[in-house]
């Protein structure tokens, strides 16, 4: 009797546990929007408003705008790492399922370095030179976790 009651306890819990992934799953695909979003927006301000700030006065308030974005941007990158920190606690190492579950969640939801969150404000082409080797960070190839597409949202842009 006992056993039956601790048996359906763990049952119970392992149930929480994979709904608790499947939450920090949509949590870290929230928090990776954001911080592409956030990448673009800053992007997007140093092109349009400091480099064309017709003033000193004006490309100092520029740089508020931007230091605003890298604000949002780094909110978002706290929760990224909080939310991959407690989902990896749920895998169960001791468990071979579970084992290859985390090296999946690993390879799929890496850790975030500042040199991923620079902004490039120059536009590169295929062409320039000394850019042959540069790649985007991770983040901006992750595909679409319910279909296995590319997020329809992000799409290169060609200024004009």
């Amino acid at each position: 009797m006992i056993y039956h009651y601790y048996s359906s306890c763990w049952t119970g819990l392992l149930h929480l546990a994979k709904k608790e992934r499947h939450l920090r799953e949509g949590q870290l695909n929230d928090a990776l929007q954001g911080i592409c979003t956030g990448i673009g927006y800053k992007s997007l301000l140093y092109r349009a408003k400091v480099r064309n700030a017709s003033s000193y006065r004006a490309k100092l308030r520029s740089f508020d705008d931007v230091h605003v974005a890298d604000e949002g941007v780094r909110k978002h990158v706290r929760v990224y790492q909080q939310a991959r920190r407690a989902m990896e606690r749920l895998f169960d190492a001791d468990d071979a399922d579970d084992a290859q579950a985390l090296d999946a969640f690993r390879a799929r939801y890496k850790d975030i370095h500042r040199e991923d969150l620079r902004v490039s404000t120059a536009v590169i082409e295929s062409f320039t030179p000394g850019v042959r080797n540069e790649h985007s960070a991770w983040f901006w190839n992750i595909s679409d976790t319910s279909s296995g597409e590319e997020a329809q949202w992000i799409q290169d842009c060609t200024w004009s």
